[in-house]
This record gives C-alpha cells, structure tokens and sequence, in this order.
C-alpha cells in the first residue's frame, strides 16, 4: 500500500500556509478564504452552504491524479458533480450518476456543475469496465451497500469519513472482507472531519 499525506491539520493551525494552494479550484479557494479571515469557530458556519454549493469533501490536485490512474470512472451519488466536473476538465473518462438532480431543497446538492445522468446502484451493472468512485455517500444508509452489491469491477474509490459519517457498517466490512487497500491519501478537513481517499483492489482480481 502507498500512503502519502499532507498535514492539513498544520494549514488549520497556520493559515498563511494556505497561500500556496489558492488556484487549484473554487472550493478550494473559498475553504482557505474562509480559514484565512473568519475565526475558528465561525468559520465552521459556512461549511452548510459550500458543501451543497460544491461537494462534501475538497478534492485537490493531488487527489485527481489519483482518480486518474483509475480511470475510466463511474461515480455514484455525484450530488452537484464538482468532483466529475474536475475530473472532466483534467479529461479523465467518468460516468456520473444521482437519483436526484441540486435544487434548492436539496439537502446533498444545490448546484449543478457538469452533466449528471439520473440513476441508483443498478445502473452500475452496466459499468464493471470503470472504477467506482463514491464520495461521502449518505451516511447509516444501504446506498453504498448496494453499489458494492451491483458494481464487479476491480477498483473501487472511496473519499470520505472511514467508518464515521460515510456509507454504514455494511458497507464498509464488506468492503474490507472483499477488497484489498492499494492507496490511501489525505485530503482537507473542515476542523472535526477526518476525510480521506482510500482505493481498494478487488480480491483475486
């Protein structure tokens, strides 16, 4: 397993670390605007608003490279789509689905960023050619069983809060019965999160 982690614990406590990150993309940039002129804790008051604005965790250009050795991509439960809007500006293949398209009701997602088609877990039978990507999937619910249940392809990737607020225990123990950890990266965490991406290798495959 390779394992490689920058200390976003450290840019929390100084934030003037932060500079050299600013560009890669939008959320991004307004995590560090928010970290570098509001004061802890009310900065955490604008997490609601960005994570349906963009997506529930922050993906980085560390973390696309990532995806991108796993392409082709099919994500499931793609909210708003700003991970596949990245990956597709990086021109990684990805397929996104989600059963419900952002609106302002929309707890996941209020806004649209590339094209989603409408699915559920089913629809990843037709995908065992692609790697599976699903970031934060609702947590203490089956969907992300289920994807695991429909989907036989070989490496699955994951970004979120491992065994905390992302997916359910189902999930993730027949996750770790079925799969092997090939890759675990962090990525940023809004102060009390503990995300990550991890991929997993399919056993015998």
């Amino acid at each position: 397993m390779s394992q490689r982690q920058l200390d976003w614990r450290s840019l929390l406590r100084d934030p003037s670390l932060f500079d050299t990150l600013v560009g890669q993309n939008d959320y991004l940039d307004e995590f560090v605007r928010v970290h570098k002129t509001i004061q802890w804790p009310k900065h955490l008051e604008e997490r609601p608003r960005l994570v349906q604005t963009y997506s529930w965790a922050l993906p980085t250009d560390e973390a696309l490279d990532v995806v991108a050795r796993y392409q082709p991509i099919v994500e499931m439960g793609a909210g708003g789509g700003y991970w596949a809007h990245l990956m597709r500006e990086r021109g990684i293949d990805v397929i996104a689905y989600d059963r419900e398209r952002p609106h302002d009701d929309n707890y996941f997602a209020r806004q649209l960023w590339t094209r989603i088609d409408p699915g559920r877990p089913s629809a990843l039978r037709q995908h065992a050619d692609r790697s599976l990507f699903l970031c934060w999937p609702p947590n203490n619910s089956p969907m992300a069983t289920n994807c695991l249940k429909q989907w036989t392809g070989r490496h699955l990737i994951h970004v979120g809060e491992w065994r905390i607020s992302t997916g359910s225990k189902g999930f993730y123990d027949r996750l770790e019965a079925g799969f092997e950890l090939v890759e675990k990266l962090s990525i940023p965490q809004w102060e009390g999160m503990y995300d990550m991406l991890t991929v997993w290798r399919r056993n015998g495959s």
